[in-house]
């Protein structure tokens, strides 16, 4: 009897000093290794194995998906730069610009007893800077070498028959406006501008021609039928000073930085009659007024 309690009393000391024992399946007291399954919340991340012989955690590789693919491809892969877009403060302060203009003349306004009769075409140079005063907006000066004039007829007397007069008068012109630019157009580099003023010039040349036609020449010219060319200046019977209105539209377009190319018309009106009341020329009624039109080709700085 005391032997056999003694067994039993080793026996259940045995399996309550080594937990293998306690509740152990078969294929763990075989000595065979078997992955244990995952917890639920290892199921949603890297799964992990266990081995039960060695108690060591062993990491399953984890699958590759198809985020981290787009997400190299969107990597190598860079957007175009946004256009840089120039504002008013970026374009500069003050511009400096050359132009010529080839015009055309002709007078108006003129008195009874004249007709306009034709035109005369000239090529003004001239320099003009430019200030900005707030945005786009430009306030500008220069100085031009101008010439305004027509040409007009006169109605045939007994003495003169035909009688037509040519005229140019030539300034030193300053010119004074506002101009307003509008944004580039989209992208391009070109935008349009315009601008009014006037101009207030000083006289330094007159020149006239006179040709009578069909007139009766002198006995020393044989007492024949003939056209006379007269041509002169007039200075004494000119106004020393003249005062222009001034309108201009055109297209800029931006070549590099600091250098521009302009292309536009202009027209002026001379508000003053450029002959004087109380003159000894020839035709003493004659009145009329100066118009200009022409193409403005130049550069800006």
């Amino acid at each position: 009897m005391l032997c056999l309690v003694s067994l039993c009393a080793s026996l259940l000391y045995a399996q309550s000093s080594n937990a293998k024992f306690i509740d152990s399946p078969s294929w763990v007291l075989q000595g065979e290794e078997r992955v244990a399954p995952a917890p639920l919340a290892a199921q949603t991340s890297t799964p992990v194995a266990t081995s039960v012989a060695t108690k060591t955690p062993v990491s399953a590789p984890a699958p590759a998906t198809k985020s981290s693919a787009s997400s190299k491809s969107s990597a190598g892969s860079k957007s175009a730069p946004a256009p840089v877009v120039k504002g008013p403060k970026q374009e500069g302060f003050l511009h400096v610009g050359i132009y010529v203009m080839p015009a055309i003349n002709w007078v108006g306004n003129v008195s009874d007893g004249y007709k306009r009769d034709g035109v005369t075409g000239m090529v003004t140079p001239t320099i003009m800077v430019d200030m900005r005063i707030i945005r786009r907006l430009f306030g500008g000066v220069g100085i031009s070498f101008n010439t305004l004039g027509g040409r007009l007829s006169a109605q045939g007397t007994e003495d003169l028959r035909q009688h037509t007069s040519s005229y140019n008068f030539s300034y030193i012109e300053i010119p004074f406006r506002l101009k307003l630019k509008t944004p580039n157009f989209g992208e391009s580099k070109g935008s349009l501008f315009l601008s009014a003023g006037a101009s207030v010039g000083f006289g330094v040349n007159y020149k006239y021609k006179d040709v009578y036609e069909n007139i009766s020449l002198p006995t020393a010219f044989g007492n024949k039928e003939g056209t006379l060319t007269v041509t002169g200046k007039m200075k004494k019977d000119s106004k020393l000073a003249n005062f222009s209105v001034i309108g201009q539209v055109g297209y800029n377009y931006q070549i590099v930085k600091h250098f521009n190319l302009m292309i536009g018309v202009e027209y002026r009106y001379a508000c003053i009659d450029p002959i004087k009341d109380n003159r000894k020329f020839n035709l003493k009624d004659l009145a009329f007024h100066n118009h200009q039109i022409g193409l403005v080709l130049g550069i800006m700085f």
